[in-house]
């Protein structure tokens, strides 16, 4: 996992499997709806919103962001997530 300004890029599944596992732990209960999708070739940018509940609150976090995925051959090769959906849309050449 490499942090670069606001996104995370995992270049591999066990990269991608500890970041996440970091990522939810501290929630009790955790979820991520899909806003839009867009095609971008062998790309796919997502823009999502996490939802997030502390043990010990009913009180639910929400937060905007992005994924970028890369995928060949039918196979994921690199996840890059955004806290910044503006930064997603650019990485892609696309403006909001």
């Amino acid at each position: 996992m490499n942090r670069v300004e606001d996104r995370v890029v995992h270049d591999n599944a066990e990269a991608f499997r500890r970041g996440w596992s970091m990522w939810v732990a501290p929630w009790e209960s955790y979820r991520q709806e899909i806003d839009e999708a867009f095609d971008c070739g062998e790309r796919v940018l997502l823009l999502v919103t996490h939802f997030a509940r502390a043990s010990g609150t009913n009180h639910e976090v929400e937060m905007k962001g992005a994924s970028l995925w890369t995928i060949r051959d039918g196979l994921i090769l690199r996840l890059e997530s955004y806290t910044d959906r503006a930064e997603a849309l650019k990485a892609v050449g696309l403006a909001e």
